[in-house]
């Protein structure tokens, strides 16, 4: 998987840094001292670490809109970080072999962070398709029930 974008809103300096598109040969981040380079990094390693650090809104929220946003009920929910990531087709593969081949639309997954969650993928795909393959993996007939119950539920 590589990257090949990200957003950063609403963490520490930066209010919104608009999409940031990610090269595959060269990207670099120039700007003043203070201007939010560090930032922008740390929101990215915050989206997936190694080490299980999370979002803390009382340390990395612009604290100037702290109040304000708190009052709306909007912290918990603000997206810190949304990135995009190009699939190579080892990953592709692996996708596929969960959800059956030809289930995949698009070649990228997105993944957000909130303050309060950690991270949501979003992955395009033919949910008709994968039902059908799982169901046939299963042995089950894909053109059956529309639905699974329980005989003993009342």
């Amino acid at each position: 998987m590589r990257l090949t974008s990200f957003h950063v809103q609403r963490f520490r300096n930066v209010l919104d840094s608009t999409l940031v598109e990610v090269e595959a040969d060269i990207t670099c981040l120039v700007g003043k001292n203070e201007s939010g380079k560090t930032a922008l990094l740390q929101a990215l390693y915050l989206l997936q670490t190694v080490y299980g650090e999370e979002f803390d809104s009382a340390q990395q929220y612009p604290r100037w809109r702290q109040v304000a946003d708190r009052r709306k009920g909007n912290i918990d929910d603000a997206r810190p970080i949304t990135a995009t990531f190009q699939l190579d087709p080892a990953d592709r593969s692996a996708v596929e072999s969960v959800v059956g081949a030809g289930a995949l639309i698009g070649d990228t997954v997105t993944i957000y962070r909130t303050y309060a969650d950690g991270p949501d993928p979003k992955v395009e795909f033919d949910e008709a398709k994968a039902v059908a393959n799982v169901a046939g993996a299963l042995g089950l007939d894909p053109e059956g029930p529309t639905c699974l119950t329980n005989p003993g539920a009342p």
